[in-house]
């Protein structure tokens, strides 16, 4: 629509590193210095996944994630957004949470609960997604992955500060 009205299209994108909080029953994801905690690209890569579906529940194609900062000054506080301090690991796992975000991946709705009784309360009646089965809702965002070049090494360990490179 944009091109037949001589406009460039705009594009939007959301800084969606932990989930998209700002989308009803969206699901907010840890940390990913947590996912780090794991090991597991097949946890970074749904990782991603979520991000991208959740992200694109809110129209918007374009994810500011992921965090590959290596967490090199334990004093900096934003040590918890990055995957962890060994650039292999750091690696893998921005690598895995990119295809998660990029590929069109299969996610299955959940269940409407059964009714019984009183109505549970708020945080137990959220929905959750899974990877098993045919019904499926379609992902695949455009990842941009941030911070990867001495953004994490403050020479103060302060956050917006002077690094060492």
């Amino acid at each position: 629509e944009a091109a037949a009205a001589g406009v460039p299209p705009l594009l939007f994108g959301l800084d969606s590193t932990h989930g998209a909080a700002y989308v009803l029953d969206a699901t907010v994801l840890p940390h990913q210095l947590s996912v780090g905690a794991t090991f597991s690209t097949a946890r970074a890569r749904q990782f991603g996944a979520i991000q991208a579906k959740d992200t694109l529940a809110a129209a918007v194609p374009w994810l500011f994630s992921p965090e590959l900062g290596l967490a090199t000054n334990p004093l900096w506080p934003r040590v918890y957004e990055t995957f962890g301090e060994d650039p292999a690991l750091v690696s893998a796992l921005g690598a895995a949470t990119i295809v998660g975000i990029q590929s069109v991946t299969t996610l299955v709705p959940p269940s409407p609960p059964a009714p019984q009784g009183d109505p549970p309360p708020p945080e137990q009646s959220a929905a959750r997604w899974s990877f098993e089965s045919n019904d499926t809702v379609p992902t695949g965002a455009a990842a941009c992955a941030k911070h990867f070049i001495g953004y994490s090494s403050p020479r103060s360990g302060h956050d917006k500060t002077p690094v060492f490179l």
